[in-house]
């Protein structure tokens, strides 16, 4: 079994990663074969994704650590594999390409600043924007020309001026609204606004462009199309092909020293004898997943020291 040592650093890993993603997916892998892994891993990847299988008790140690994991807990089952991401509809994009050609992974749940989203909302999930958009979407409006934002304060009736008061007094931006008037402020108070908008977690920038279009009809202006457009130019330029970082060792066949094998099995992986025997016996089959090219190579080496067919994917 993985030493206390050992379980510690795997704990640390998921807590450096847990801090650094804004999304983690949890996928239920069960009845799929090593090269539908693989192929996964691999289409995560090429859009920078992280997805690693992990123990589902060490999983929920480093959600402890750092905390409001909790609703989660339930999900954290069976044999799981997580996707780490800062775009929260990224992962959900590539598991339903995937599904196009296979059911699985079956998708179990999401967590995305702090919301726990259910197996019955994939479809949802790939359609959410980034906060990054929402804020563009909202800059959209406040960026749109000044007669359009004019034309609505001098409409009758006209509800612009009341949204804006309400969002200010909801957040605690520095600004009042008189009449017709946006009173002055010092450039400082204008960065604390912007940094408050930079700061709003993906659903709170939701909820912001929800008040804005449901509550007061204001939708983000045009401004937020000519601002993307210069990005979605450079679109067809090729992607930079991306070193592959992590790697899964497979056991392709045991040969004939299969006693040995499961021994040296049991050594790398912590399993007990059944455990390792099974994965022995049902070769190919993964010995490691998520390792480093210097661990998959020396683990590599002692399988086949042992009399083992491996492979590094």
């Amino acid at each position: 079994m993985a030493t206390k040592e050992e379980k510690d650093v795997v704990v640390a890993e998921l807590t450096e990663r847990l801090k650094a993603s804004t999304a983690v997916y949890l996928t239920d892998y069960t009845g799929m074969t090593v090269a539908q892994i693989s192929l996964l891993r691999r289409e995560f990847r090429k859009v920078g994704i992280t997805f690693k299988v992990y123990k589902n008790s060490m999983v929920k140690r480093a959600m402890g650590q750092i905390g409001g994991y909790d609703a989660v807990y339930p999900s954290l089952n069976e044999q799981t594999a997580y996707a780490f991401a800062t775009d929260p509809s990224l992962p959900a994009k590539v598991l339903k390409a995937f599904q196009k050609d296979s059911e699985k992974p079956k998708f179990r749940a999401a967590i995305i600043d702090g919301a726990v989203y259910g197996e019955n909302q994939l479809e949802a999930l790939s359609t959410m924007k980034t906060k990054d958009e929402v804020i563009g979407d909202i800059m959209g409006l406040l960026l749109s020309p000044i007669r359009n934002v004019l034309g609505a304060l001098q409409a009758p009736g006209s509800n612009l001026v009341g949204a804006v008061q309400t969002i200010a007094e909801k957040q605690n931006y520095p600004f009042t609204i008189h009449s017709t008037k946006l009173e002055t402020v010092p450039m400082a108070d204008v960065k604390a606004l912007a940094e408050q908008l930079v700061n709003l977690t993906i659903k709170e920038a939701n909820e912001l462009a929800s008040i804005l279009e449901i509550d007061y009809g204001i939708k983000p202006a045009a401004a937020a199309v000519a601002m993307a457009a210069p990005a979605a130019a450079g679109a067809a330029d090729a992607p930079a092909v991306e070193e592959q970082t992590e790697f899964t060792v497979i056991l392709k066949s045991a040969g004939a020293n299969k006693i040995g094998v499961i021994k040296e099995v049991r050594a790398l992986t912590g399993l007990g004898l059944k455990e390792a025997k099974d994965l022995v016996d049902g070769a190919p089959s993964t010995v490691k997943d998520g390792a480093s090219k210097e661990e998959a190579d020396a683990i590599k080496a002692k399988l086949t020291e042992a009399g083992a067919e491996v492979e590094l994917k």
